[in-house]
């Protein structure tokens, strides 16, 4: 009997669920893998050669329809989680620390936050325009790097800690 074998190559980074009943997977040689649930088991659906880096980060939106990951090779990928296609590419002018998802069901904006692994600045993109600008750059809440991001749809609220332990809530 012949099997072929869906394992990543490198060690596995990151592993995210959705409500949609995907797992997703990043490993370190900047692989990405999406899998559906089943009634029984798990199948393999797609495969994507994301980051020439490690992945670096996993986030996926409250609804479960988009992912993003990101990595030190500078760059921030956007991927239709239930179409498992990649619908966007940021390359930035900054290595991004971590990202995450910062919209509610019916926002006209699907805002994505990313922060700077190097400043406490965190930027704000709306993926839904296609466009590499952030709408929104914020500098003045973090006083080091920011290492999480947290959103809480039921709540609109986002919280956030950086390298000295502040912590805040927007």
């Amino acid at each position: 009997m012949y099997e072929k074998s869906y394992m990543h190559r490198d060690t596995v980074t990151h592993v995210l669920t959705t409500p949609t009943d995907f797992i997703i997977t990043g490993s370190a040689d900047g692989h990405l893998k999406f899998w559906k649930k089943q009634e029984v088991g798990i199948e393999f659906v797609k495969h994507y050669r994301s980051h020439v880096g490690a992945v670096d980060g996993l986030a996926a939106s409250h609804d479960g329809a988009l992912c993003v990951s990101i990595s030190h090779d500078r760059t921030v990928k956007v991927y239709d989680v239930v179409g498992f296609d990649m619908i966007m590419m940021l390359k930035l002018p900054y290595t991004p620390g971590v990202a995450e998802w910062v919209f509610k069901k019916g926002d006209a904006a699907s805002k994505l936050a990313v922060s700077d692994l190097n400043s406490p600045a965190v930027y704000i993109y709306d993926v839904s325009t296609g466009s590499e600008e952030p709408i929104a750059t914020l500098t003045t809440l973090h006083t080091s790097p920011v290492v999480v991001m947290k959103f809480n749809a039921a709540v609109d609220t986002v919280i956030s800690s950086d390298t000295k332990g502040k912590a805040w809530l927007r």
